[in-house]
C-alpha cells in the first residue's frame, strides 16, 4: 500500500511538471497554473491515500465493509467538490490546471499495471526458452 502511494505521489509530480510546461508552451502560463497544479496533485494524492487506508480497513469490517466504503466514497467525492469549487471561486489559483491533475492516479496506475503485463509476458516468453531450444 505505501508503494502503490508513493508510485502515486511521484508519478503525479512528474506530470505536474509536464502540465505547467505544457500551459508554458501555450502561451498560458501564469503563477495561477502553478497553484493550481499543486493543489490538484495534493487533492489527488491526498484522495488516493484515502481510498488505500480505507480499502486496507474495510478488509477487517467484515459484512459492514460496504457501508463503510460507500461512506468513505462520499466524504472523498465531497473533499474533491470541495477542491474544485475553491480552485474555481480563487482568483490565485487555475482550476483547469488544479482539476486535470485528479485525473492522474488513474493515468499512473494505469501505465504501472500495462507495464506489469507486459514484463510478465516478456517473463513467461523468456520462461519458454529455458533448458533448450
Amino acid at each position: 500500500m505505501k508503494k502503490n502511494i508513493l508510485q502515486v505521489v511521484a508519478g503525479s509530480l512528474i506530470l505536474g511538471a509536464i502540465l505547467v510546461i505544457v500551459f508554458f508552451l501555450i502561451g498560458r502560463f501564469d503563477l495561477s497554473v502553478v497553484w493550481g497544479a499543486l493543489l490538484g496533485i495534493a487533492c489527488a494524492c491526498l484522495n488516493f491515500a484515502f481510498l488505500a487506508l480505507t480499502v486496507s480497513k474495510s478488509l477487517s469490517k467484515g459484512k459492514a465493509a460496504g457501508g463503510y466504503m460507500g461512506i468513505s466514497y462520499l466524504l472523498r467525492l465531497a473533499f474533491i467538490g470541495a477542491v474544485v469549487v475553491f480552485a474555481i471561486k480563487s482568483p490565485y489559483i487555475n482550476y483547469v490546471a488544479a482539476v486535470i491533475p485528479l485525473l492522474f492516479p488513474r493515468v499512473i496506475i494505469t501505465f504501472i499495471q500495462g507495464i506489469m503485463k507486459w514484463n510478465n509476458k516478456s517473463d513467461k516468453k523468456a520462461g519458454d526458452n529455458i533448458g533448450g531450444t
